[in-house]
């Protein structure tokens, strides 16, 4: 039993890794619309991209789990514009 978990874990530590490269990535992109935008005079929310993003979570704990990383991504959206 120790042994099928172990093996598990690891699995879910590579998926983990990915999961971390794939956000620093997307944080490096927010970085690169922040300053579209203040070079545009446009504004950080944009709902309907919101709305957008959410319509294709599948359940409740994928919504709520996107919501943070838009959250965290006009947070850092808006501190690139200071």
């Amino acid at each position: 039993m120790q042994e099928k978990i172990k093996k598990i874990r690891l699995a879910i530590d590579k998926i983990d890794e990915k999961i971390l490269k794939l956000l620093r990535k997307r944080a490096f992109n927010v970085d690169k619309i922040a300053q579209l935008k203040a070079k545009n005079n446009m504004p950080v929310t944009d709902t309907d991209r919101e709305k957008d993003i959410l319509s294709k979570t599948k359940n409740k704990s994928e919504e709520e789990i996107f919501k943070k990383i838009l959250e965290k991504s006009k947070n850092q959206q808006n501190k690139a514009l200071l």
